[in-house]
């Protein structure tokens, strides 16, 4: 990935223009304060929805990307000029700007869709490399729609696993 130097000279005006403890919040990923001279934590995770995500990945796969899409890219550009970037999320947001539910004492926490779809849901620590999704109330499974999760599930945000889904798929194919 090559940066272009007015990425380089945008972050480094900005970075070093902080304050100590100055906040920078940057849109769809999140807030970042200055912890040291050249130190950057991102302290608050804002999840882009799941389409903004996927347009994210695309334009950075075909570099038509910005360095300020995604925290993967802030990472990147710290390193390439010397900032060390860290993660120490204290607050998680999902893109319709609440605050996600991610129990604490239920991390490492999983579930089968009990329609036999192959999903699996898993409570994990927020971080901004993975995408997380909300079950409902009624406990519907994202990926086939049905009432799947019993109610210890209902309004927490998970990360999904497809493994299953796809190696089942993988399967149907090869027997074709």
């Amino acid at each position: 990935m090559a940066i272009n130097e007015d990425e380089i000279k945008f972050a480094l005006r900005l970075w070093d223009s902080l304050i100590p403890n100055g906040e920078w919040l940057l849109p769809n990923v999140g807030k970042y304060i200055k912890t040291g001279t050249e130190e950057l934590t991102l302290t608050e995770m804002h999840q882009a929805t799941l389409q903004k995500a996927a347009i994210i990945s695309n334009k950075a796969s075909i570099n038509g990307r910005s360095l300020f899409d995604h925290h993967d890219f802030i990472c990147y550009l710290g390193k390439e000029v010397g900032w060390e970037i860290k993660t120490e999320i204290e607050k998680a947001y999902d893109y319709k700007g609440e605050e996600m539910n991610i129990p604490l004492d239920r991390i490492g926490d999983v579930a089968v869709c009990s329609k036999n779809c192959g999903l699996v849901i898993r409570i994990e620590p927020a971080t901004p490399w993975k995408i997380f999704q909300q079950i409902d109330e009624q406990g519907v499974c994202p990926f086939c729609n049905k009432v799947s999760f019993d109610k210890a599930w209902y309004n927490i945000h998970v990360v999904t696993d497809s493994t299953a889904i796809k190696m089942r798929k993988s399967r149907h194919s090869e027997e074709e």
